[in-house]
């Protein structure tokens, strides 16, 4: 006689029971209609295509040095420019904020795909962009963006674990492994290439939390004797960015002994 255990597994799946059939439910894999080559055609430079989601802190222990709870990926399709602007909210007038911090002054963005989430609907609509949008509640719409997001949770993590901070240094370490990923060059070509056309990244390239000598502002050298060095140690902690991904130079750097 055969086991219960190997008749079990062998039942076919016509014969379970509804309550078996409604547990093991999943949701349809969604695929878009449009032609993928006719689309891509039309994702040729900055801002043709930008998609937009919220990373959640679960709890407190999550929350950044600045009690930030929430980290908006935004990524523009025809360079892969990614930047990531944590938020101690999840409103539409701080969602409006890194979308126009985003685009900048000289490069808009003309069409905006996201889940629909009742924030970003709103902020999309103060900027005025064009706006397309997944079916509700239907993350497997945004496989692109599902990506992105865990491509950057992932990096965080490595770059906070290489440099031995905690978890809540992740504001700061997300933004600069987004930069990070914007001046790599990945066959033969960089995302900063691209979104500025002014060719690669010429600044150093220097790792979340490295242990650097910099020169502070003038406020901290008039402290500084007149004849001793005019450098001090220091944590590389990022990127200063203005508008629009534009780096003038400027690293954000925090005093060893702070």
């Amino acid at each position: 006689a055969q086991s219960r255990e190997h008749l079990l597994t062998h039942i076919p799946k016509n014969a379970w029971c509804r309550a078996c059939q409604r547990a093991k439910m999943n949701a349809k894999r969604a695929r878009r209609k449009t032609n993928k080559a006719a689309r891509k055609a039309e994702i040729r430079v900055f801002g043709d295509l930008v998609t937009a989601d919220h990373l959640v802190s679960k709890n407190d222990v999550s929350t950044g040095i600045d009690d930030e709870g929430y980290g908006m990926v935004i990524l523009d399709h025809a360079t892969t420019w990614v930047e990531t602007h944590p938020t101690c909210g999840q409103s539409a007038a701080e969602a409006a904020t890194a979308l126009d911090r985003f685009q900048g002054t000289r490069q808009n963005i003309k069409v905006m795909y996201t889940d629909n989430a009742p924030e970003l609907v709103k902020a999309i609509a103060l900027l005025k962009i064009k706006h397309d949008t997944n079916a509700p509640y239907r993350s497997t719409t945004n496989s692109v963006t599902e990506r992105i997001n865990r491509k950057v949770i992932e990096g965080t993590r490595t770059v906070l674990e290489q440099a031995g901070f905690s978890p809540r240094w992740w504001p700061h370490a997300v933004q600069h492994f987004c930069f990070s990923l914007n001046i790599s060059i990945i066959d033969g070509d960089s995302a900063y290439n691209p979104r500025h056309g002014k060719g690669h990244f010429a600044g150093l390239k220097i790792p979340f939390g490295s242990l650097i000598d910099f020169r502070p502002p003038k406020v901290m050298l008039n402290n500084f004797p007149k004849f001793g060095k005019i450098t001090m140690p220091g944590v590389m902690l990022g990127y200063h960015v203005s508008l629009g991904g534009k780096w003038h130079g400027d690293y954000l750097v925090s005093p060893l002994q702070d």
